[in-house]
């Protein structure tokens, strides 16, 4: 009798045990899985209150480009950019989404803010400026260390987001327009008002 309790309270023991173990396991699985879903809006800004754009690199000439005259165009001769580009850019801007939030940084050596990958200051339509500086790379989560002007905050932002804003002056040029698309511009002209022209005779 004596030994039948003590199995049955090595049973209890053992159940019990699994049981913790279970429900430890499944509470760690649990914040594994937010902390992988945890996103951050690291920058957002609307396309229509950006008046300018500024972005110096390490290996990029840079550009600053303008929405001053209500068109997109180079801020220092005012020659034309290339509309996609340019889009993709205020795109970017629209909404960097970061996994990586690092709060109280006090070594930003360590990251690369003080001697950075790329700079990019956005003024808005009211003359604010706002900072976005890329440091560092980190392979492990595909991400570039990217600060808000001063803040002791650091988010990550993607490769891809890194790239649309990274280019160089002359990837920013608005195509020249070549004497084949003047011709096509010119038959699509002629094309109009002939169909116009046999309209209004028809009548």
């Amino acid at each position: 009798m004596a030994k039948q309790k003590k199995q049955v309270i090595i049973l209890a023991i053992i159940l019990a045990a699994a049981l913790i173990a279970f429900f430890a396991a499944k509470k760690y699985t649990e914040k594994q899985e937010a902390a992988e879903d945890k996103s951050y809006t690291a920058y957002s800004a609307d396309s229509d209150d950006i008046l300018k754009i500024t972005c110096t690199g390490k290996d990029i000439t840079g550009y600053t480009i303008s929405d001053e005259s209500g068109s997109w165009t180079f801020a220092d001769t005012g020659a034309a950019v290339d509309e996609d580009v340019t889009s993709s850019i205020l795109d970017t801007l629209g909404g960097i989404d970061s996994t990586t939030y690092l709060k109280d940084v006090t070594d930003m050596d360590q990251y690369g803010i003080n001697d950075p990958q790329m700079t990019v200051t956005v003024t808005d339509k009211d003359g604010n400026e706002t900072t976005l500086t890329f440091g560092d790379y980190n392979s492990v989560t595909g991400e570039y260390y990217l600060r808000i002007d001063d803040q002791n905050i650091l988010y990550g932002a993607s490769e891809s987001d890194y790239q649309a804003l990274a280019k160089n002056a002359e990837d920013m040029a608005a195509p020249e327009e070549t004497e084949t698309d003047t011709e096509a511009a010119q038959t699509e002209t002629e094309a109009a008002e002939t169909e116009t022209e046999t309209a209004a005779q028809s009548q």
